[in-house]
């Protein structure tokens, strides 16, 4: 009996699950609301008393703060609810119904048929009956084809009793008959039989046609010793599900093998042209030594002793290789659009592979900055560094709701709870990393949270 499952209309979280979105939610927010109002409290500390305006320009960010804050966990139980039915649903959709069941038994048992027949031995051709019989005969040698396979076509008695009379002529034609020459073999005649019993139910001009017809259709008649050969030889190809399976298996791994190779194309042709771009800045560099006037001994003596001097201390005053300093602004900040695009690429990667890490520090966490390096500490995860990061991906007078939904993607990703079941637990407790690690983690959500809140508001200088 096949099973019965959910319908896909059931898909709506339970009261508990929600419940349990809704506390974890309301935790995060209060924690969020003492950071905001500790923040508070310490920009007012820092002023005097007389300073009403001051003090009322604190108090008007803080309470935007707080409605930012609440309007961000709004939006974020409405999210996860709706992400949460769509998941379920999807779920309920997936999953086979009764009607699939019946089909996949059906083609189960289709298969093992197939593969039944594919595996039996060939079976001996029977001989022609000495009684006229309009049972049918397969030419293949299955005499039980018929009820096994549900697509089989019977043929028509005609097409039987003219097989039958080409079967009793190419056997006698084989084996000579003990008879005389005169009296024709007995299949023979059977099949003569055979046939003209059955050709009265037909008219004549119809009759006429078929005997044209099988006159066609009958080879010329072989010696002896080479058996006629058949007009046409059916054969039967399948594929397994199995088989099916590690075909698509295969597609798949070349086309991602296909992916990565036109990546690293790619990824070679840039790294040709910055080294093209280099070699010909170091070319067109002229030394102030290489004068038209030859200098004289004191000279010369100095500059070789120099020139030494230089290539001890240095390894990379050859042409072919640049000094450490041009290399600084690659690995510290993307210069170019492609840089950042790069970069992007290689901190959405960051996330997956750092799924798989036992142990994580510092620097294996791709945090919202420009830079190849990374922040050396959280002094550097500072809010114009983050805005930059955000606002950098997409154009902002045309991609502003991208921008909004990237901010909103990196705020979950950096979520306390998030962070800490998924990734702070794997950090190493001992000479504080931990605690580094959270405290960075805490000044990039806060800063984005505020980013959120001001983003109606900004302007790109």
């Amino acid at each position: 009996m096949a099973t019965r499952y959910p319908s896909p209309r059931s898909a709506e979280p339970s009261e508990r699950w929600k419940a349990d979105l809704k506390a974890r939610i309301d935790e995060n927010l209060e924690n969020l609301l003492k950071d905001a109002k500790t923040t508070y409290e310490q920009k007012v500390s820092g002023t005097r008393q007389e300073d009403y305006s001051g003090r009322r320009k604190f108090y008007l960010e803080y309470l935007q703060t707080t409605e930012n804050l609440k309007s961000f966990a709004a939006d974020e139980y409405t999210y996860a609810l709706e992400r949460e039915k769509q998941e379920l649903s999807w779920l309920f959709a997936a999953q086979p119904t009764e009607e699939d069941d019946e089909l996949e038994a059906l083609k189960e048992k289709q298969f093992a048929i197939l593969n039944s027949l594919r595996e039996e031995p060939p079976l001996t051709r029977p001989q022609p009956s000495a009684q006229p019989t309009l049972d049918h005969v397969d030419p293949f040698g299955f005499t039980e084809f018929a009820s096994l396979s549900p697509i089989f076509t019977p043929t028509p008695l005609l097409a039987v009793a003219e097989s039958a009379e080409y079967e009793s002529e190419t056997d006698s034609s084989r084996t000579p008959s003990p008879s005389p020459p005169s009296t024709p073999p007995l299949s023979s005649c059977n099949a003569s039989t055979t046939a003209s019993s059955i050709y009265w139910q037909v008219p004549d001009s119809v009759r006429d046609e078929e005997e044209r017809l099988r006159r066609e259709r009958t080879p010329s008649p072989s010696p002896p010793s080479t058996p006629a050969k058949s007009s046409t030889t059916p054969s039967i190809y399948w594929q397994t599900p199995s088989s099916v399976k590690e075909e698509e298996v295969r597609l798949r791994a070349e086309r991602q093998a296909e992916q990565q190779e036109e990546f690293h194309r790619k990824a070679e042709e840039i790294r040709r042209r910055n080294q093209e771009k280099k070699l010909k800045a170091s070319s067109d560099w002229v030394d102030p030594t290489d004068t038209p006037f030859a200098p004289s001994d004191d000279e010369s003596s100095r500059y070789t002793s120099s020139t030494s001097t230089s290539t001890t201390s240095s390894s990379f005053n050859s042409p072919a290789m640049p000094p450490p300093v041009s290399l600084e602004p690659f690995l510290i900040a993307p210069k170019s659009e492609e840089d950042l695009i790069r970069l992007f690429i290689f901190h959405d990667q960051q996330w997956t592979r750092i799924e798989s890490y036992k142990a994580l520090q510092w620097s294996d966490f791709p945090w919202p900055v420009l830079n190849f390096i990374g922040p050396r500490s959280e002094r550097e995860l500072t809010m114009p560094a983050i805005s930059e990061y955000i606002l950098s991906a997409f154009d902002w007078k045309t991609d502003k709701a991208r921008s909004k939904e990237r901010l909103r993607e990196h705020i979950r990703k950096w979520h306390p709870d998030r962070f800490e079941a998924r990734f702070l637990s794997r950090v190493p407790d001992g000479k504080g990393e931990r605690d580094r690690v959270r405290a960075g983690a805490g000044l990039v959500v806060r800063h984005l949270t505020e980013l959120l809140g001001q983003f109606n508001d900004l302007k790109i200088r």
